[in-house]
């Protein structure tokens, strides 16, 4: 009995929790690879592009800027013209970057509907067709579409999971990107939200309702 007592016993193995798959990525992935098979090989610069990428491209004078446009585009592509001129690196570029920006806008979500509905709301989007074509283009309208995803989801969270600071700190910055990407859509982005803080009584705190003011004048500054 002493001997057996005396052999050491092997240490009990901790369970590991299961390993979730976030289920988002794989979709974000797919999008990108839509984006290059379908799109970056067969598309080159339209006219609002070339608008846009003139601002910022060293090489050539600037297109006329008109008054309902913003700037938010242009210095996304700045980094990219500051290197190359090409038309093909500046598409392969914006559709990573796109395909990175839908899943961190549908991951906002994940705390709200969890990962399954979230990254079906992400399959339907990015699935479109429309969704796939401006993805790899120097233009705004998938931008400012991925900022209000974003926006809502952190005044939703702000507003019922009381995340304040991080929740806070996210609906203004995105609020600001779609403003800085299209005025005028940031206008129709903050005015419902700066309607909902004043017409629904659990959320009129005065918090939500800054961030989305000072997110819009920071886009706006430009």
């Amino acid at each position: 009995m002493t001997l057996v007592s005396a052999v050491p016993r092997p240490p009990r193995r901790i369970p590991r929790p299961p390993h979730r798959i976030p289920w988002p990525a794989p979709v974000a992935l797919a999008y990108a690879v839509a984006q290059l098979a379908l799109v970056v090989p067969h598309l080159g610069l339209g006219w609002d592009e070339t608008v846009y990428v003139s601002q910022v491209d060293p090489g050539r004078p600037a297109a006329y800027f008109s008054a309902p446009r913003s700037r938010g585009i242009s210095l996304l592509a700045a980094p990219v013209l500051a290197v190359t001129h090409s038309t093909t690196v500046l598409r392969v570029v914006l559709a990573l970057l796109s395909a990175a920006a839908l899943y961190a806008a549908y991951r906002v979500w994940q705390p709200l509907l969890g990962r399954a509905c979230t990254a079906l709301a992400a399959l339907l989007f990015a699935g479109l067709w429309t969704t796939v074509l401006y993805g790899p283009q120097a233009m705004p309208n998938l931008w400012v579409a991925l900022s209000a995803v974003a926006a809502v989801g952190w005044f939703l969270r702000a507003v019922h999971l009381h995340e304040r600071r991080r929740a806070l700190l996210g609906l203004g910055a995105m609020v600001a990107a779609a403003t800085c990407f299209r005025f005028s859509d940031g206008v129709w982005l903050a005015l419902p939200l700066l309607t909902a803080c004043a017409i629904v009584p659990a959320w009129r705190r005065p918090a939500p309702a800054l961030a989305v003011a000072g997110g819009f004048a920071m886009g706006g500054a430009e």
